[in-house]
């Protein structure tokens, strides 16, 4: 895969505009039409909202974002070295039952995991990395 875009900021959420630009710019460069470029979007914005208000516990934490492309899918990498987090061990939450009874949260996790094609995490020295795949529509 090629690297198409990067970025790398404080992980602040008045940098939210700028990671969803980019994110947005290279998904339409990839052809991912209106409908993916959407769920990539909101994936990122879901992903890097959670980083800015809970990976750093009052330390100030940066975030990387990557684009990769090959021609058939857009990747992000979002890396930030924050405490631990894999996103891809968080359960689903129970959609039936009744909205007292839930949990608060969890469900910018579930989104993303739902929009995304395919969601990776690993633990890369003192970094989390998230990976967010997209593969372009058939026949855009």
């Amino acid at each position: 895969m090629r690297s198409i875009a990067r970025l790398e900021s404080p992980a602040l959420l008045e940098n939210l505009p700028r990671f969803i630009a980019v994110v947005s710019d290279a998904a339409r460069a990839e052809g991912l039409g209106p409908q993916k470029t959407g769920s990539v979007e909101l994936a990122v914005e879901e992903a890097v909202t959670n980083i800015c208000k809970f990976a750093g516990q009052g330390t100030p934490v940066s975030i990387e974002l990557s684009c990769l492309a090959d021609g058939v899918m857009l990747a992000v990498e979002i890396a930030d070295d924050g405490r631990p987090f894999d996103l891809t061990a968080r359960p689903d939450p129970d959609l039936t039952a009744r909205l007292e009874d839930r949990p608060i949260g969890g469900l910018g996790v579930f989104l993303i995991k739902k929009v995304s094609d395919r969601v990776a995490y690993e633990r890369r020295g003192e970094r989390n990395v998230l990976r967010l795949e997209f593969r372009r529509p058939a026949g855009a």
